[in-house]
């Protein structure tokens, strides 16, 4: 699980399971001490809420990762999933036997792991797993196709579930996917300038992806004769970082602009 799900994902255990404090190896769990968290979730008796996929967690994210660590994990989530009533734990445990399926095991299913992502998706829907989950879907179902036509519908059937989506780090992220499997996948790039408007509405926390997002929609958008927007893009660049190394670069395009020169 790569650390902005896994940050995600320890945010709503926090927020659902408030039983989960540190006697309980949730301040562990928090802190990434996976070792500790999971030395403590193991004790005999522990039957804390939510426990056991906070155990699930430690044992997926410990290191070195193990078979028997993952074997482990799967067997609590298999449990959890037979027995288990309270909806977000079961949202929790089919979002992580998801992921198991493409990004822990050593021969990754990508079939098997978007059938149980479209699992949560529709079981949960407006659940924040769920919206996880569609994340996770659509990397798959836009980045695996291997030509245009398949690319081209994967992204028709993948564009309008933006609306599902209400975080809104997640809905940028999904944004930002959609725009850039327009340009991976070589379809029309007019159809990323919506996507990347939207991503930098809600803006990125990291600067650098921020920057590099402002100089591609400038770029698209002035490939596209979107001079105004094109115009706008290069200039937030310029306002927001100006000692940029590609400032002078940026500067000269919006020259260009203003003279209308292609």
């Amino acid at each position: 699980m790569n650390k902005s799900a896994l940050i995600l994902l320890l945010f709503l255990l926090s927020s659902v399971l408030p039983c989960l404090r540190a006697e309980s190896g949730w301040e562990e769990l928090a802190r990434y001490q996976f070792v500790r968290a999971d030395e403590i979730l193991s004790r005999p008796g522990n039957a804390e809420p939510g426990a056991a996929l906070a155990r699930a967690v430690c044992l997926l994210q410990r290191q070195p990762k193990t078979q028997a660590n993952l074997e482990e994990a799967k067997t609590i989530l298999t449990g959890i999933l037979s027995a288990e009533k309270d909806v977000d734990l079961i949202a929790m445990a089919r979002f992580l036997r998801a992921r198991i399926a493409c990004w822990h095991e050593s021969q990754p299913d990508f079939d098997l792991a978007e059938r149980l992502l479209e699992e949560v998706r529709r079981e949960h829907k407006g659940h924040f797993m769920a919206q996880l989950a569609l994340l996770d879907l659509a990397t798959l179902r836009l980045m695996r196709p291997t030509d245009k036509a398949a690319a081209q519908a994967a992204f028709d059937s993948m564009e309008p579930l933006s609306t599902e989506i209400s975080e809104p780090c997640l809905l940028r992220n999904y944004h930002r996917l959609l725009a850039e499997a327009v340009l991976m996948q070589k379809l029309d790039h007019k159809r990323a300038i919506p996507h990347l408007r939207e991503a930098l509405r809600i803006g990125f926390d990291y600067e650098e992806t921020q920057r590099d997002m402002l100089l591609r929609l400038g770029r698209l958008t002035a490939e596209a004769g979107l001079r105004e927007e094109a115009t706008e893009a290069y200039g937030r660049f310029v306002k927001e970082f100006p000692g940029e190394k590609r400032a002078a670069w940026v500067r000269d395009q919006l020259a260009r602009l203003e003279k209308g020169s292609p």
